[in-house]
């Protein structure tokens, strides 16, 4: 996330810079003529002097106008760009986060990088129960809402690569392809079809129905600091009715462990008798 900060810092300063450079170099070039005991360098270099400093403030100052126009223009654009990629890594952060607290529950994770560490998710895969409720509705089960949440972003990051494409740099196309790559949201009912036609029955752990790349993880926490990095900017452009970025904040462990899978239900899945969760430090 640092490299990509300062590769972005760095790449906005030559294109802010670049005819400046250039102006500057042509001046010394022309200083120098002048320098010369040459009578006729010495004049050429007065006259390219002259010209280059001339030609430097017109070509800096016409430039600096059109940044700004352009910025100016593009300033609703961009604001759109943000929040729809702002809304994207909220929903994605917010569900393993969820998911975490439900299934791990405990507040070892300071960061949303290591929320995502290989560590981590491996707790996640192996500790949530998919048939148990969400929430207060129990109609509504991680399986379903795992498989919705997943759908959304897919959807939404399909939406964005083709509804921003002029406004997209690089790195950001290259993070929402991730996530627009694969719709992971139909991995459950995929797996659920796979393995009933083996006619084998896995304990409902998300581990045997949902296989997410740590290039998915890498991709959401990418445009994580992209929303940072754009929020400073739209900011000092004179946005002001901006959301903020979804930044971590220690996890609220009221409703810990509401989806934890019981290991002594292994007993109900012939076969999978030797699979136990990971143990945590608190357990």
């Amino acid at each position: 996330m640092k490299a990509f900060k300062v590769s972005t810092r760095l790449t906005e300063a030559f294109d802010r810079w670049s005819i400046l450079i250039l102006v500057l170099v042509g001046c010394v070039v022309s200083f120098g003529l002048t320098m010369t005991c040459s009578a006729y360098l010495q004049s050429l270099g007065s006259n390219l002097l002259a010209g280059f400093i001339g030609s430097g403030v017109t070509l800096f100052g016409f430039d600096r106008l059109q940044t700004r126009r352009k910025a100016r223009e593009q300033l609703p654009a961009r604001y759109a760009l943000y929040e729809h990629i702002r809304m994207i890594v909220r929903w994605s952060l917010e569900l393993w986060k969820r998911i975490y607290m439900a299934s791990v529950g405990d507040a070892a994770p300071q960061s949303w990088e290591e929320l995502f560490s290989e560590a981590n998710f491996g707790k996640m895969r192996g500790m949530l129960d998919l048939n148990q409720p969400v929430g207060v509705f129990e109609e509504v089960l991680w399986r379903d809402h795992v498989s919705e949440e997943l759908n959304k972003i897919y959807a939404e990051s399909e939406k964005a690569l083709v509804h921003h494409q002029v406004l997209l740099g690089p790195e950001v196309q290259k993070w929402l392809r991730k996530l627009a790559g694969y719709n992971f949201g139909e991995s459950v009912s995929l797996s659920e079809s796979v393995l009933g036609h083996m006619k084998v029955k896995p304990p409902p752990l998300l581990v045997f129905y949902v296989a997410m790349p740590p290039q998915w993880f890498d991709a959401v926490l990418g445009l994580h600091q992209w929303t940072v990095l754009e929020h400073e900017r739209l900011k000092n452009m004179g946005v002001s009715d901006l959301h903020p970025p979804y930044f971590f904040e220690p996890l609220d462990l009221s409703k810990q462990r509401s989806a934890r899978f019981d290991p002594a239900m292994l007993v109900n899945y012939p076969g999978y008798e030797g699979i136990y969760a990971p143990k945590t430090t608190d357990q």
